[in-house]
């Protein structure tokens, strides 16, 4: 019977050189997988590192920083060099040992860390287990989204189904080994942030807060990334708690919520030694100076959303019925000056279709004014809920809304290039846009108000196209495929309504009771897409790192 391995490592904390020894053990079965780790990293050694570069060339919006990320893929291999790569050898044993002894130490941070030796902290000689899992997840990310006439350019020989499968095979393993370190740090926060991107798209998903206390002992730019981490999944945490129409699981209550500073990750690490450095690089509302978009300038600015989104949505799902309509226009407010105050180089308009950017930069900039104007959209609806006068604006916004999400039909083609499921934008934001523009034809009289800013025929043809967008927006096989068809069909029997009322027949009189019958009904359920329609509880929250994140 074989025996473990024995090795040293320590028990202190991260920020502190005061460490204990303890010895640990090596199970012969995570040798193993360390090996078969170790293997597949080299055998895929070129694709791997290619489809890390892709992810980091398609996404604008990163939990890990890609100079960081960047800089550990460039040495990650260092490790295997003069290693026999075969199975049992006793060399690799002994490189799989040495990762775990690696692992089992904290990472020893100073405030005079720089930004070179914390990346000799994590790779190179001193690769760590979470510093592998996070480039497998990155590299089976990217490679879920990328369309198969890249594969040949990215040398990647196997086919796509095949190494997804190995993919998912060894990030499972590798995050096996991860759950059992005993410490947390930067790099297991991203794991963790990346693991649940990974997961939610292979599975779909059913259902450092306050870092600021502990970073005056750290350098700037670890602050700095604990910052953006936050800021990632805070953000996150809201989208998908609108989505499923639940309260969110982080309260800004109990959050220090400084958003991270918008610098490149270059100036950051290259002169954040000092807070001053980065400050005068700054304009009072913290925003760059230089007017040059970074990939924290999308973190920031959904970040200072997603505090608008909270509010909001506690006047949504809130059992304090008082106030609202003060509280929700002090809301509308505060959402607009975020929005009028941030940079021109963040701002969404509809003719950045036909500018000289890549879609890859474009297409965060188009959801985060959706996200925006989201959050308008339900605020309005809180107005609107016991005043029909009121409605206007409402349908004003989800006209708004439906108008800016069909641009994806008109540019399908090349945003393919990037994306391969749009199911989940279709759904978050034109669903309930759809739905009460729906409900408030079904509903309409010559006295409505709306009726003079808005067309009725115009709304409609509108709403033809997004039904007709739900026949493409996801793949067969996907998640939210059934999804879509479903609320297809029961949107086509209600716009048929609209055009002729006689169309409606005794077996179509269930389906219209799926629609909301009231256009701005003050329950919880109101607020979550999920709670539209009776009868669909198949979700696929499907969350796309490159609709956000994503992210």
């Amino acid at each position: 019977m074989s025996t473990g391995q024995l090795f040293q490592c320590t028990t202190g904390d991260s920020t502190t050189r005061d460490n204990q020894y303890t010895m640990q053990t090596i199970e012969p079965r995570d040798i193993h997988s360390g090996s078969q780790i170790l293997l597949f990293l080299n055998k895929h050694q070129i694709s791997l590192r290619n489809l890390v570069l892709r992810f980091y060339e398609i996404s604008q919006i990163t939990i890990m920083p890609d100079s960081l990320m960047k800089a550990a893929l460039l040495a990650l291999w260092d490790i295997l060099t003069d290693c026999p790569m075969q199975g049992g050898s006793t060399q690799l044993t002994e490189v799989v040992v040495h990762v775990f002894e690696n692992s089992y130490k904290a990472l020893v941070v100073t405030k005079l860390t720089t930004f070179e030796e914390y990346c000799c902290l994590i790779t190179g000689a001193s690769v760590r287990w979470e510093t592998i899992a996070n480039m497998l997840i990155l590299a089976a990310i990217a490679l879920l989204h990328l369309p198969d006439r890249y594969l040949d350019q990215l040398a990647i020989n196997t086919s796509k189904p095949d190494l997804l499968s190995q993919l998912y095979e060894v990030v499972d393993s590798c995050l096996t080994l991860c759950n059992a370190l005993p410490f947390m740090n930067e790099l297991v926060v991203c794991l963790k942030y990346n693991q649940m991107v990974l997961t939610s798209l292979r599975h779909g998903d059913s259902s450092c807060h306050q870092a600021e206390t502990t970073t005056t002992e750290l350098p700037y730019f670890i602050g700095q990334l604990r910052r953006r981490c936050f800021a990632v999944v805070y953000s996150m945490d809201k989208s998908i708690s609108t989505f499923l129409g639940r309260p969110p699981l982080i309260n800004r209550q109990y959050c220090l919520l400084d958003p991270p500073i918008d610098l490149s990750d270059e100036h950051v690490n290259l002169h954040g030694q000092s807070p001053q450095n980065v400050q005068i690089s700054v304009n009072p509302d913290g925003w760059n100076s230089d007017g040059k978009r970074n990939s924290v300038s999308l973190i920031r600015i959904r970040f200072l959303l997603a505090s608008v989104r909270e509010e909001t949505m506690e006047l949504c799902l809130s059992v304090d019925r008082d106030d609202l309509q003060q509280r929700s226009q002090r809301l509308l407010q505060k959402a607009r000056s975020i929005w009028n105050n941030c940079p021109d180089y963040l701002r969404y308009h509809s003719n950045i279709w036909s500018e000289q950017l890549p879609y890859r930069e474009i297409w965060p900039l188009f959801s985060v004014f959706l996200d925006y104007l989201y959050s308008i959209f339900l605020l309005h609806r809180i107005v609107a809920q016991n005043c029909r006068d009121k409605c206007s604006k409402l349908l004003q916004c989800a006209h708004d809304i439906l108008s800016t999400l069909l641009v994806i039909n008109q540019e399908r083609d090349r945003l393919m290039d990037i994306k391969s499921d749009f199911s989940w934008i279709f759904l978050s934001y034109g669903l309930p846009s759809a739905d009460a523009l729906t409900v408030a034809l079904l509903q309409q009289s010559p006295s409505d108000p709306w009726r003079a800013s808005l067309l009725r025929a115009e709304i409609i043809r509108k709403l033809t196209v997004y039904i007709s967008c739900l026949s493409w927006a996801a793949k067969p096989g996907r998640g939210n495929f059934e999804i879509c068809k479903n609320i297809q069909t029961r949107l086509t029997q209600a716009l048929d309504q609209v055009i002729d009322p006689r169309a409606l027949t005794l077996g179509d009189a269930d389906i219209m009771l799926t629609i909301n019958p009231e256009l701005v009904e003050p329950t919880f359920s109101s607020l979550g897409v999920v709670s539209y329609w009776d009868g669909i509880n198949n979700w696929d929250l499907c969350w796309d790192l490159f609709d956000t994140s994503t992210l």
